[in-house]
């Protein structure tokens, strides 16, 4: 008896960790995708605002994703604007912002990977097992779980989003360097409605992978119920 209920705990974890790593892989994808930026700048004109040619725009994009990929040391970018003026574009404090935030980046990109690796072991040593019973019950708790918190983050958002999106980043950089002018570079790069976007994107990649592995978890745990039946009926 206790010998199932850890294999339900550990099947658990495993789902909920799958499920965690995916939604923080996702994040990757579109920290690194041109696209997502290239959909912002469009949406909030970004060019105009910093004073930016396309393809100027194109390899700042470059060189911004190569140092969140720990491809450059420096994240500093210097061009010609559109009004003739040579424009620096990150402040000192601002670099040292960015700096945290690479740093964060990396530990989010280790533990999905735990997560995922974790998940995915677990889950291989189940299925070699033919512990489905246990599979089905740990991707209907895990994502139960995961889907609980994921509601309450979104229901703190809806409520307000401003006072959610401090207390998100007061948590993540405690040293409180994360305030900047609205007329800064950076904001005008990345305003609140990129992370509104970004955010709304990513939960919903969490949410799709969660729905469909606790509907498999609904699956496997029937046609196991009615294998065990069939057994005990013959």
């Amino acid at each position: 008896m206790k010998r199932n209920a850890l294999t339900r705990i550990g099947a658990s974890l495993a789902a909920f960790f799958l499920t965690t790593g995916f939604m923080i892989i996702s994040f990757t994808f579109f920290a690194y995708s041109k696209e997502f930026y290239r959909y912002q700048n469009n949406l909030n004109d970004t060019l105009a605002t910093l004073k930016m040619s396309a393809s100027q725009m194109e390899a700042f994009l470059e060189h911004f994703i190569q140092y969140f990929q720990n491809k450059s040391d420096t994240l500093q970018y210097t061009y010609l604007g559109t009004n003739g003026e040579y424009i620096v574009f990150f402040k000192a404090n601002e670099l040292l912002h960015m700096a945290d935030v690479r740093h964060l980046f990396n530990i989010m990109l280790g533990l999905s990977t735990v997560m995922l690796l974790s998940g995915i072991a677990i889950m291989v040593v189940l299925i070699i097992r033919k512990r489905f019973a246990a599979i089905g019950f740990g991707l209907k708790v895990g994502n139960t779980i995961y889907l609980g918190f994921m509601i309450i983050i979104g229901i703190a958002a809806l409520i307000n989003f401003d006072d959610a999106f401090m207390i998100f980043h007061q948590i993540l950089f405690p040293s409180g360097n994360f305030i900047f002018p609205f007329n800064s570079n950076m904001i005008k790069f990345l305003p609140e409605s990129f992370f509104m976007w970004a955010a709304l994107i990513i939960i919903c990649c969490g949410l799709i992978f969660s729905l469909v592995s606790l509907v498999s978890g609904i699956i496997i745990s029937k046609k196991e119920k009615r294998r065990i039946n069939q057994k005990n009926a013959s």
